[in-house]
């Protein structure tokens, strides 16, 4: 077996086996294992430039710190209402000012 010599090492790992997922996401519906890894998240996806233009998805709750995440997310998320719609995904982005 594997030994660990931190106290909550055994728990961590041990989320690996059952899949939770206790820390989620406040901008987007991504969940994660980790703290840092949500952490890194909130800093890749949604908070790079503070204070910054962020943007809205108008489909869902998501919020993100380039257009480009923006567009990706849509596309992968909601690829049946960009085919049903004429706009562009650029068309329905909203740009909102969030202090951290």
């Amino acid at each position: 077996g594997k030994a660990f010599n931190q106290k909550g090492a055994l728990q961590t790992h041990m989320i690996k086996h059952t899949g939770e997922k206790p820390h989620p996401c406040a901008f987007c519906p991504a969940a994660f294992s980790q703290k840092g890894n949500l952490q890194s998240h909130i800093q890749r996806v949604h908070s790079e430039v503070k204070n910054g233009p962020m943007y809205n998805c108008t489909e869902c709750s998501c919020i993100f710190k380039s257009l480009g995440s923006l567009n990706t997310h849509i596309s992968k998320m909601h690829v049946s209402a960009t085919q049903n719609t004429t706009n562009s995904t650029t068309d329905t982005a909203h740009i909102t000012t969030v202090t951290f």
